[in-house]
């Protein structure tokens, strides 16, 4: 019994210390927020705008996967999960993700796709915490024998979209994402490798 209560007030005390440890962060944001509403939310200097950006939520993708469907399915299924790597917390996440085939396997042939219409986005029920993280999965219709094209290098799988949300300074924040899977990232092990996209405008 003692050494379960030992262990009971050592937990204790460690979650308090996270608390503790949480809360000026919060405050301090809380503090900006106020601060940018008190002159029409435009921050007044460099110095604010970088504090801002500084304590800001960030989402993006945090990782893909495929889930394993039958090939007798004819379909690729891929989860995509988003993690908040901000400071503070991120509000009303949605995010709206495609997925496809190219029958191309050279990175430089792939266009930037455009990204999904806001109205197919979904409302995310993010994992409670400052670094929440939530799930989207996607399927598409696949080919025949897609793995072996793919390590053969005849196709590449692609996985575009973003993630909006709301961050504590009422700024909507968007990120887009674009990554690719082909003969080369399955070989490094790498399986998904990001292209160019990331942090936008709302």
């Amino acid at each position: 019994m003692g050494l379960t209560r030992l262990l009971m007030l050592i937990g204790t005390l460690a979650t308090a210390l996270l608390l503790l440890m949480f809360v000026p962060l919060v405050m301090a944001a809380l503090a900006a927020r106020r601060a940018a509403h008190s002159t029409g939310a435009v921050p007044s200097s460099v110095g604010d705008a970088d504090r801002e950006d500084e304590l800001r939520a960030y989402v993006d993708v945090d990782k893909l996967e495929f889930i394993e469907t039958p090939e007798s399915e004819g379909i690729v299924k891929v989860k995509v999960a988003f993690r908040n790597s901000g400071q503070t917390p991120a509000f009303k996440i949605r995010s709206a993700t495609n997925v496809g085939i190219r029958d191309v396997a050279d990175e430089d042939m792939i266009p930037i796709m455009p990204l999904p219409d806001r109205a197919r986005a979904n409302s995310a029920r993010p994992r409670p915490g400052r670094d929440a993280t939530a799930i989207d999965i996607v399927e598409c219709d696949s080919t025949p024998s897609l793995a072996d094209r793919v390590m053969n290098g005849d196709a590449t799988i692609v996985v575009w979209g973003f993630t909006d949300y709301i961050d504590v300074f009422d700024r909507r924040r968007k990120t887009a994402f674009q990554y690719l899977c082909n003969a080369g990232t399955l070989e490094s092990g790498q399986i998904f490798k990001p292209m160019t996209r990331g942090d936008e405008d709302g």
